[in-house]
């Protein structure tokens, strides 16, 4: 363990590989965000050796993040008072643990602790059967696992201007880092609870030029929103407008991935919605310096939606489909008799009453 901490991440790097953490990432230490390309979210890789040394050498004044192994989680706690947020996610740790069991102790990382431990704001870390696990336990607990978030950890620095630490399970402060291997398991009954509500797998990312294809598209669409579109902008802009600080990011990533699949499968408007939301986002991170984050959430949605529907948009609104009737294309009109009668001009199509009336 190095005493004298110059630059976390070149300082901790070869700590946290020993240990046997698989991805160890460089973050920004302002904003913790964006990691390196590749190395997230489902299908992010785990790093190497040469790549960790060549971090070392670019990054080594960054922050150090873990992202977790397929078997472990971190539940992270936020619980304090900043200006007007007040988060309590303590307490819903505790309604928690009166339903489902109490928590063995454990490895615990926070920035917000002292010398005689870690504080009721933490993240707490147990080994788990792999797979998927909800995301969120409640408003103010995320649930940090390998395909969702990572956790920034020892010896990085904090906006309150302390050093993350470690604590072990004895509740002090830790001379070492924990190993993922020695980490308690997680009670069958959290388990279970953190289970439900797991997301499936979502689909694979297409390659970055079939996504920036598809996505100029969606942003090129001038024309006026259908209802599913618009109700679809609507709530996104609400909901990223009651995100907490904390929570931003992954509700803005979310409500873009609904907005640009919808555009993919035809429905109208996405350019539009995409801007608005573009906007809210601009306004509520600046002075931030995370202007290029939302056009990498635009992109990101765009290569999945690439593998679900396909190079190009549907030519067609959805919403125009049910309900919608055949119709006959008309024939020239021939009244000779015993001849076969024309073809008409097109094959039959299918139009909605609001299309055949022009609403």
């Amino acid at each position: 363990m190095v005493g004298v901490v110059n630059g976390p991440f070149a300082d901790s790097v070869v700590d946290y590989a020993q240990a046997g953490w698989p991805c160890i990432i460089p973050v920004p230490p302002a904003d913790k965000y964006p990691p390196p390309v590749g190395f997230t979210g489902a299908a992010g890789r785990d790093t190497e050796p040469l790549q960790l040394v060549q971090w070392a050498s670019s990054h080594g004044d960054w922050s150090v993040a873990l992202r977790m192994p397929d078997g472990v989680i971190g539940i992270d706690v936020d619980h304090y008072v900043k200006g007007s947020v007040d988060k309590r996610g303590a307490d819903t740790l505790a309604e928690r643990e009166a339903a489902w069991g109490a928590l063995p102790a454990t490895w615990t990382s926070t920035a917000r602790g002292s010398d005689t431990g870690p504080g009721p704001s933490r993240i707490l870390f147990y080994r788990v059967p792999a797979g998927r696990y909800a995301t969120k336990l409640g408003e103010n607990i995320d649930v940090i696992q390998r395909h969702h978030r990572y956790a920034v950890v020892w010896p990085s620095p904090h906006e309150v201007g302390n050093l993350y630490r470690w604590y072990g399970p004895d509740g002090l402060p830790a001379t070492g880092v924990p190993k993922p291997v020695e980490l308690p398991e997680l009670p069958a009954p959290w388990v279970a609870g953190l289970r439900e509500g797991a997301t499936e797998t979502g689909p694979a990312a297409a390659g970055e030029a079939a996504g920036r294809a598809l996505l100029a598209e969606l942003l090129a669409d001038e024309r006026a929103a259908c209802a599913e579109m618009a109700s679809a902008a609507e709530n996104s802009r609400v909901l990223l407008a009651r995100a907490t600080t904390g929570g931003r990011h992954d509700t803005a990533t979310e409500r873009t991935h609904h907005l640009v699949q919808l555009g993919a499968a035809g429905h109208p408007g996405a350019g539009a919605a995409l801007g608005a939301l573009s906007g809210a986002w601009e306004q509520l991170t600046a002075g931030e310096h995370r202007a290029d984050e939302f056009a990498r959430m635009m992109l990101t949605s765009a290569r999945k939606a690439v593998t679900v529907v396909g190079a190009r948009p549907v030519d067609r609104d959805p919403c125009l489909v049910i309900g919608s009737v055949p119709m006959a294309a008309p024939a020239p009109a021939d009244d000779r008799p015993g001849e076969d009668q024309p073809e008409p001009i097109e094959p039959p199509r299918q139009l909605h009453p609001l299309e055949i009336i022009g609403a």
